[in-house]
C-alpha cells in the first residue's frame, strides 16, 4: 500500500482510482516494454538458453490475460463498483451480478498466477544467467517488478475493494 494510505477506510471509488492509476497504469506501460526486451533477449540468447522460447510463450499468455483483465476492469468492473457505491446499479441488474463479475476476475487471476509461476521456474527465480547482456538483466528485473505489482494489486482488490463492494451490494439487495 502507499505510504500513509488508509485502505481500510477508503471509499470504493478511492480504491478503484488507486488501483487504476497505480497498478493498471504500470501494467499498460510495462507489458509492451517487457515484450520488447524479451524479444531482444530471445533473439540474442536463444541458442544458449532454449527455455527462452517457452518463456516467450508464457509471457504472451500472461500478457493476453492481463490485457483482457484490464479491459474488463476498466469498462465493466470498476464502473459497476462505483455504481454500487452510489446506489445506482441498473434496476434490471440481477442480485448475483457483482458475484459473477468478481468470479470472472478470479478466473483471470488463476491464469496469471499459473503463468507467473512458470516464468519464475523458467528463469530460476528471475536469476541472471552468467554471460548474458544488460537487456537480459533488465527483463528479469522487469518480470520481478511486474509480479510484485500484480500481487500487490490482487491483495488490495481481495482485501479491501471487493469485500467493501460485496458488503455494499448486500445492503442494496437486502441480503
Amino acid at each position: 500500500c502507499e505510504l500513509g494510505a488508509d485502505w481500510e477506510n477508503a471509499s470504493i471509488s478511492e480504491l478503484c482510482d488507486h488501483i487504476e492509476t497505480v497498478h493498471h497504469r504500470h501494467l499498460r506501460q510495462e507489458l509492451p516494454r517487457l515484450n520488447g526486451l524479451l524479444g531482444k533477449v530471445v533473439e540474442v540468447h536463444r541458442a544458449a538458453h532454449p527455455e527462452l522460447d517457452e518463456l516467450q510463450q508464457s509471457f504472451a499468455r500472461l500478457r493476453t490475460a492481463l490485457e483482457r483483465h484490464l479491459r474488463m476492469e476498466a469498462t465493466v468492473v470498476m464502473p459497476a463498483l462505483r455504481a454500487i457505491e452510489k446506489d445506482c446499479l441498473p434496476t434490471d441488474s440481477p442480485p448475483e451480478y457483482l458475484t459473477q463479475l468478481l468470479r470472472s476476475l478470479e478466473t483471470d487471476q488463476a491464469v496469471v498466477e499459473r503463468e507467473l509461476k512458470l516464468m519464475r521456474r523458467l528463469t530460476h527465480g528471475y536469476q541472471l544467467p552468467p554471460s548474458t547482456c544488460a537487456a537480459y538483466g533488465a527483463m528479469l528485473d522487469g518480470f520481478w517488478e511486474l509480479e510484485w505489482h500484480l500481487h500487490k494489486s490482487v491483495h488490495e482488490e481481495d482485501e479491501f475493494l471487493f469485500p467493501r463492494a460485496r458488503r455494499r451490494d448486500a445492503l442494496l439487495h437486502g441480503a
